[in-house]
């Protein structure tokens, strides 16, 4: 029933009437806030000296903006922190807060460390009780401190999107604050304003406060002594900060028209898929360095990133793969028929020559190689292979970085799978095929493949023997694009010979990938 004019039809198809809809009421209108400023920090209330800007009013929604200024400086407590994790330490910068229950850590430097985590479910609330995250991770880590090396605990943090703003909101002029050098403060340059990777909360308060305190610090602040030094809190005493501002808006947009079109709208594909510059690179890359051996098996190079490695490279990797080896080896023993079919993928590489085995001068040599560990993976409902072997060019080398930290991933080269379905009206027959060890029938440049070595033996009595893979290897994250870009290279090369062919066949191929990879 229409509310309008109470008719047996639906009230949206009314179209350019001034009565007011209650569907465009600012009660069902969503919030976008904007920073605007030099300062990146957002005010959650309005403060005294708070000014209201002028209302915008549209005939869809409703404007509203404030504008607020701050003219204090403020310290909140920071330190230095050392993170311990495979036998490396790493600087972050830590604020303690003793007004939260719980520890946080920030995800980009979890997924940074590559720590390890378990689930979990948690509801992050602050101010008027409002949820600002929700918590699936926890991660497990070792931290210790710059200033006292017998101090390492061992703690339990959530992982977050995003902590907080950088502290402080502006930086602070040092020459003002004399007297703090006297301090060996915990956070060196508490000063600049800089971002928050972990929140130590009031869970380990206990643990990293000392009884050492001092007030009155260059006349309004206070410092604290800790396990990583003194940290020093409070207002900042004739300090303003002139260019902090924040402007905040809400702008809320409801057109019934507008929105119930997209129902029947259809979107417009794009004649060609824009390429970023690392895409860009890994097409120049790829036309500039194949080529052809002599039984005609296409040689490809990995996409390196340009800053490798100059400003990132590897660390050690060999005494990780090799306990990750143990660990599986240990694994296959307990199950005869598992361990005899794993040794035999690993063999019929050898067989294959897709890999060979190699003498190594100098086990400690890390610029130019990265050791692959490896694991069997259980498919039982495979019609060919039920296990697998699958190669971890994720796992973290002795610095933090691992070989597909410093690979571009390459462009997605196939097409959406709906689209090729739509193109099967085209033929009266389909054909589904495979292509048997895909990614090993294309070689990989001699000078990349020492960053593709593994350790195996068949045998708990026998050595350890270092081999590379000198084929493209399914684990690295270049590999899909290797792989599917040589297919379109052989379609180009051969084409004139089988122009029919090779054209269908390479429609097909693409869409069997996209089917396996679920997309």
């Amino acid at each position: 029933m229409c509310r309008r004019i109470s008719h047996h039809h639906n009230t949206l198809l009314h179209k350019g009437s001034d009565t007011e809809d209650p569907l465009t009421t600012p009660s069902s209108s969503t919030s976008n806030y904007r920073n605007s400023g030099s300062s990146s920090t957002t005010t959650q209330f309005a403060p005294r000296n708070s000014t209201p800007l002028q209302s915008t009013s549209n005939p869809n929604g409703i404007v509203q903006s404030c504008f607020a200024t701050n003219s204090k400086g403020v310290l909140l407590g920071t330190a230095l922190v050392k993170i311990l994790h495979c036998d490396v330490s790493y600087t972050a910068r830590a604020l303690i807060d003793s007004g939260a229950e719980g520890t946080f850590i920030s995800e980009k430097l979890f997924n940074f460390l590559k720590l390890p985590s378990t689930r979990a479910a948690a509801k992050v609330s602050g101010l008027n009780n409002t949820v600002s995250a929700n918590v699936q991770k926890e991660c497990h880590f070792t931290m210790g401190s710059h200033s006292n090396d017998n101090f390492q605990m061992t703690i339990s943090a959530l992982v977050v999107p995003h902590l907080s703003n950088n502290l402080p909101s502006s930086t602070i002029s040092i020459d003002i604050m004399p007297n703090f050098r006297e301090l060996e403060v915990a956070d060196s340059k508490f000063y600049e304003s800089s971002k928050i990777d972990i929140l130590l909360g009031a869970d380990l308060l206990p643990s990293i406060m000392l009884p050492g305190y001092k007030n009155g610090i260059c006349g309004s602040l206070m410092a604290q002594e800790t396990v990583f030094g003194w940290i020093l809190t409070g207002p900042v005493p004739n300090q303003t900060v002139s260019t902090f501002s924040t402007c905040v808006s809400y702008f809320s947009e409801i057109s019934a028209d507008n929105e119930i079109s997209r129902f029947w709208e259809v979107e417009n594909i794009p004649s060609r898929n824009a390429m970023s510059r690392s895409d860009t690179f890994c097409e120049d890359l790829y036309e500039r360095s194949t080529t052809r051996d002599d039984e005609g098996r296409y040689v490809v190079s990995l996409p390196f990133k340009e800053e490798y490695p100059q400003t990132s490279s590897l660390g050690y990797s060999r005494n990780s793969a090799m306990a990750q080896f143990f660990r599986n080896e240990r694994r296959l023993l307990r199950d005869p028929q598992l361990k005899r079919q794993y040794d035999e993928n690993i063999q019929e590489y050898i067989l294959l020559r897709h890999m060979t085995p190699i003498q190594v001068n100098d086990p400690l040599h890390t610029a130019s190689c990265f050791y692959l560990p490896h694991h069997a993976v259980i498919k039982p409902d495979s019609t060919t292979t039920k296990v697998r072997v699958v190669f971890n060019a994720s796992y973290p080398s002795s610095n933090g970085l691992s070989l597909n930290d410093i690979l571009y991933t390459g462009p997605v080269l196939q097409n959406d799978l709906t689209i090729l379905i739509h193109n099967w009206r085209f033929y009266r027959y389909v054909f589904n095929g495979d292509i048997q060890k895909m990614y090993r029938q294309i070689r990989v440049n001699s000078a990349h493949t020492p960053f593709q070595r593994i350790l195996f033996r068949k045998s708990p009595n026998d050595p350890l023997q270092d081999f590379e893979l000198k084929t493209v290897t399914f684990g690295v994250n270049c590999a899909p694009y290797l792989a599917i870009r040589t297919m379109m290279q052989l379609a180009q090369d051969v084409k004139e010979t089988f122009p029919f062919g090779i054209q269908n066949f390479t429609v097909f191929y693409v869409r069997r990938r996209c089917a396996r990879r679920g997309t």
